[in-house]
């Protein structure tokens, strides 16, 4: 079954609390579903606890359906006003915990405050944790962001990225991405992912370029 944005293949949805509550009970696994992205934490004030409320419920989705990829992600936001990245690192490891077979580590770097040398700290600090069993999402929305993907590049993408761009995956393949994510599905749009989250109206759609990669590091690390 080949499922369809705008014209382009899709296998992946990535969740969180703006999607609502996964439907229950749980249907089978659709078929294109493959690729899995669910939010853990957002820090905000360390002490508000940042944990998404639909986590729970999204991680054991993926876990019954054994979906074959699935990112568990924080959303890293300026250290000056929301913790520290080892703050915010904390919170998401306590939360997370060890990974699951088919889940990894997965960075949402799309915070303008959050700096080339935050995000270094923070590459120190997963690989203490979870090793090289982590991808990262991020775009080309500040020099930082631009500057971080051309030297990953340029080093052989040691980190696999998810790329975001609703248009052109050309942007995508320029930075080498294992996966693009190629918009926000609308019930017209791509309507496949409404049966799963049928209280929401919008759903960021993916397509994986690099299965080879994402097995590695979903499966214990890159090699």
């Amino acid at each position: 079954m080949i499922v369809t944005h705008n014209g382009h293949p899709v296998n992946g949805i990535d969740v969180a609390k703006y999607q609502s509550r996964v439907i229950d009970p749980l249907p089978l696994r659709p078929q294109w579903l493959s690729f899995f992205g669910v939010k853990a934490t957002d820090t905000k004030k360390i002490s508000e606890m940042g944990v998404d409320p639909q986590f729970g419920a999204n991680r054991e989705a993926g876990t019954m359906w054994n979906v074959r990829w699935r990112p568990i992600y924080l959303f890293v936001r300026n250290p000056t006003d929301w913790g520290t990245m080892a703050e915010q690192f904390s919170l998401y490891a306590q939360v997370v915990g060890e990974l699951r077979p088919g889940e990894c580590v997965m960075v949402d770097w799309e915070n303008h405050d959050v700096t080339g040398a935050h995000i270094a700290e923070l590459t120190r600090l997963i690989e203490i944790v979870y090793g090289s069993r982590w991808i990262m999402y991020v775009n080309d929305m500040t020099p930082d962001m631009v500057s971080w993907m051309e030297a990953n590049v340029a080093a052989g993408s040691p980190v696999p990225i998810v790329h975001p761009n609703p248009y052109y995956i050309e942007e995508a393949i320029r930075f080498d991405a294992a996966v693009w994510q190629c918009g926000v599905a609308s019930r017209t749009t791509c309507p496949e992912p409404f049966a799963l989250y049928p209280n929401c109206d919008a759903i960021d759609v993916d397509f994986v370029l690099k299965p080879d990669v994402m097995d590695h590091v979903c499966r214990g690390g890159r090699c």
